[in-house]
């Protein structure tokens, strides 16, 4: 099991060993953003606390965990702060839910969101994932307690993924252990299973 974020970062270290070709997109790199640029450009953005450290610690721009993306938009923002201005500020339906329900979107899951509770909301640092491709009406989910655990989730699904191919009980009863490990809600654990259900069939 993934249980750390140095484990996290040894695994995406192996993989891109073993696929070179994808290195550039899973290698996770120290440090993340300055403690400078984070008080200059994004003050404003109320970024909770659990997240600020993540990014702090790693560069997780333009970096792929396993089926997310660990940064907002495109690649084209060229750096994480830019990256985080332009998918918080922008008028598309998504920002625009985002907002409205106090979450700073911080990530992707294809054209889905994956967002964090604001440092000055009900659920700080929670992890959400809206969902914008089911239906024109979206919906949110609960994801994860806080960034942190969510990237950890990430990384062992993509390691459930790669170990367990054809055999999804094998699969969910690892996922399950580390959602209960990672001291998941109910609704959190329903996330991560039915994503096991794709990645091991």
């Amino acid at each position: 099991m993934i249980l750390n974020l140095s484990d996290l970062k040894d695994y995406a270290d192996a993989l891109a060993k073993r696929v070179p070709g994808i290195a550039h997109r899973v290698t996770i790199k120290e440090p993340g953003i300055s403690a400078d640029d984070l008080s200059k450009f994004l003050a404003g953005m109320c970024l909770p606390p659990i997240y600020v450290r993540c990014i702090s610690a790693l560069n997780l721009f333009g970096v792929a965990i396993g089926y997310f993306s660990v940064w907002p938009g495109s690649i084209k923002a060229g750096n994480m702060v830019e990256a985080l201005l332009r998918a918080n500020q922008g008028d598309y339906l998504g920002a625009h839910e985002a907002r409205e329900s106090t979450l700073v979107v911080v990530a992707q899951e294809e054209s889905n969101l994956i967002c964090v509770g604001q440092a000055d909301s009900d659920l700080p640092d929670t992890v959400y994932l809206l969902d914008v491709m089911r239906s024109p009406k979206i919906e949110r989910m609960e994801v994860a307690p806080d960034f942190e655990k969510f990237l950890l989730l990430a990384g062992n699904l993509h390691d459930i993924g790669r170990k367990y191919e054809g055999n999804i009980s094998a699969g969910m009863a690892e996922m399950l252990d580390c959602c209960q490990h990672f001291a998941c809600t109910n609704n959190q654990i329903s996330f991560w299973t039915s994503r096991v259900e794709t990645v091991v069939s």
